[in-house]
């Protein structure tokens, strides 16, 4: 694995790591904040690896497609989830 591909995993794991403590103490809103941004972060991981850029962009539906178009054969579930949480980080933090 690359070394900045690395970066991005490693920032994955600890918004996952945070999901996982915050859903334990119950407080769904700000885990599914992390979870989205730990899915952010994975697909930029993957495009890093892919050798392709990152765009600033929170969308992981277009994270997902620019994927596909860089010769990934993502299933149309792993999409379909991709567009399930995009945009879950403001939808339970209004205002932000």
């Amino acid at each position: 694995m690359r070394e900045d591909t690395q970066a991005w995993v490693s920032k994955a794991r600890i918004d996952a790591e945070s999901a996982n403590i915050l859903y334990d103490n119950g407080l769904l809103d700000t885990c599914c904040y992390h979870c989205q941004q730990s899915s952010e972060k994975y697909l930029k991981a993957l495009l890093c690896e892919l050798c392709q850029p990152i765009p600033k962009t929170h969308d992981l539906e277009k994270l997902g497609r620019l994927i596909i178009d860089a010769g990934i054969d993502f299933k149309d579930s792993v999409l379909e989830d991709c567009m399930s949480l995009t945009g879950i980080d403001t939808l339970v933090r209004p205002g932000i």
